[in-house]
């Protein structure tokens, strides 16, 4: 069985992004990504490092959501990519861009379908208001 080495949030953006800074990262993290497609490694992360990622693209690079979710969706499914509830950020990844809300309320909002939880106490009821089966309650009142 393969060992399985853990990916952090930088490999990720040195893959996606050049930095003209540091364009040798760029070219190592396209070899550690060319032996992920190639299934020569089992490699790991969490769904802190892809809303790290997300949130880095979004803000730094300003990026669109869509074209987030384009960049992340082909590699976020690789089979020898290891995210313990990928299911999850794959669908989180496809709400972010539906709905227009952030990544971090489109995960909340599948873990909480995920358990059986439907209502949420917020101060920012704005974007789970756009979501169904969930009931919104005011951290104001």
């Amino acid at each position: 069985m393969q060992s399985k080495i853990f990916i952090d949030t930088n490999v990720f953006l040195r893959f996606l992004i050049v930095d003209e800074k540091t364009p040798q990262s760029s070219i190592k993290a396209k070899e550690i990504f060319s032996l992920l497609q190639n299934r020569k490694v089992l490699l790991q992360t969490n769904t802190l490092i892809v809303a790290e990622i997300v949130y880095v693209l979004e803000s730094y690079y300003e990026l669109p959501k869509l074209d987030i979710k384009e960049l992340l969706l082909p590699i976020l499914s690789l089979p020898n990519l290891i995210i313990k509830d990928k299911p999850i950020v794959l669908a989180a990844l496809s709400l972010f861009v539906e709905k227009n809300i952030d990544f971090e309320d489109a995960y909340t909002y599948f873990d909480m379908l995920n358990e059986e939880i439907s209502k949420i106490v917020t101060f920012d009821e704005k974007h789970f208001s756009r979501l169904e089966n969930i009931s919104v309650i005011s951290a104001v009142e």
